[in-house]
């Protein structure tokens, strides 16, 4: 053996590359994560007399309309998702995140949590002022929502974008009782009210 080789399974072990480590999928930077509006703060809900006969049933009363800020949040998301793709954080990844934040947590620091957890730089916020409702008995039935939105930098705190007491409001044809209209806020007013808001998001963080 020439002095100073290498036996040939020395050598083949000493060639022998480290497998690579496992990549993790790497946090969006820039993501926005919709989180859930509050309210509705006032509600105005009336039906006439005669709807009331024509539908057999009674007006909503404010305790019906308490999913309404969740199927807004809901829609937001997926219209952002759809128009941003993964750069929105998802409901399912915001659900996992909220198991486990404390629910105590102020929302300033469930913010930073979510800036951290998730890679969420922005935050779209916002409350419904309003909801508003009216069955009428010869003409279509009103609905309405007041709504003010705003997104939040959660590197600084402050508020990129804000939109106070929008209205949305259009008019539906009787369709029955008190569930019948919260469904008509959720299926037909919210997501027009989501097309709105997700538009005017996408043109302020220019996507």
């Amino acid at each position: 053996m020439v002095s100073g080789a290498q036996p040939a399974h020395a050598a083949h072990t000493a060639t022998r590359k480290k497998p690579a480590p496992a990549r993790t999928q790497p946090k969006q930077a820039g993501r926005i994560a919709v989180v859930r509006f509050s309210g509705p703060t006032a509600m105005d809900l009336d039906a006439d007399e005669v709807w009331k006969i024509k539908n057999h049933a009674s007006e909503p009363t404010e305790a019906d309309f308490a999913p309404i800020p969740d199927a807004l949040q809901a829609a937001l998301t997926a219209k952002l998702v759809g128009r941003l793709g993964p750069k929105v954080v998802s409901m399912l990844e915001l659900k996992s995140f909220q198991a486990r934040s404390p629910l105590s947590a102020s929302p300033s620091e469930q913010y930073k949590s979510l800036s951290s957890a998730l890679g969420a730089r922005y935050i779209l916020t916002g409350s419904i002022d309003k909801l508003h409702w009216h069955g009428h008995t010869i003409k279509q039935d009103d609905y309405e929502l007041v709504i003010s939105s705003r997104i939040v930098d959660t590197s600084n705190g402050n508020v990129v974008w804000d939109q106070n007491l929008r209205k949305f409001k259009t008019q539906l044809p009787s369709k029955g009782g008190p569930r019948a209209v919260v469904e008509d806020f959720s299926i037909v007013q919210i997501p027009t009210v989501a097309d709105t808001i997700t538009g005017d998001v996408a043109g302020v963080l220019g996507r």
